[in-house]
This record gives C-alpha cells, sequence and structure tokens, in this order.
C-alpha cells in the first residue's frame, strides 16, 4: 500500500511539474518544445482484439525533454505504466 502511494505522489508531482512548464502556443518555439508535457491519449487501435480498440478514460502520456516518454492510466486504486520509452524527433 505504502509502494503505491509513494509511486502515485510520484506521477503525481512529475504530472504537475511538467504541466506547469509546459508551453503549448501553436505560433512560437520548436515543435519538440511544444510537444514536452502531459498529454491524454484518446486514440483508437486497428485490432480485432476485445477490449482494445478504444483506449479506456485516464490514460496519459508524459514526454520528458530529454527524449523519454511514459504511458500511464491512472485508475481508483492508483497509477500504472504501461509503456515507456524513448523517442527522437527528425
Amino acid at each position: 500500500m505504502k509502494a503505491t502511494v509513494g509511486f502515485f505522489m510520484l506521477v503525481c508531482m512529475l504530472t504537475f511539474a511538467a504541466g506547469c512548464g509546459a508551453t503549448r502556443s501553436s505560433g512560437e518555439g520548436r515543435t519538440a518544445d511544444k510537444i514536452i508535457g502531459l498529454w491524454e491519449v484518446k486514440a483508437i487501435h486497428n485490432s480485432n482484439e476485445s477490449g482494445y480498440m478504444e483506449t479506456s478514460p485516464g490514460m496519459f502520456k508524459m514526454i520528458f525533454p530529454n527524449g523519454m516518454f511514459i504511458n500511464f492510466i491512472s485508475t481508483d486504486e492508483g497509477a500504472i505504466i504501461t509503456v515507456d520509452g524513448t523517442y527522437k524527433l527528425k
């Protein structure tokens, strides 16, 4: 239980820090600067698997300026990281 609360607090602090520091103006800055921060994921997948066609509400993507990202789902029980990885803009 303590680990879940600690992990959820870490995700909340990262979300707050990125949300406060991210600018989302469309007229200025580089593309890399515009995508940094917290985004809600709303996607439809091209899969025939049951329950996989549409992402559930509460799924988020956190994009960091160092080329890393994590996807996580927030639930009543806490947050679960579903994917983590790196990105490179060209």
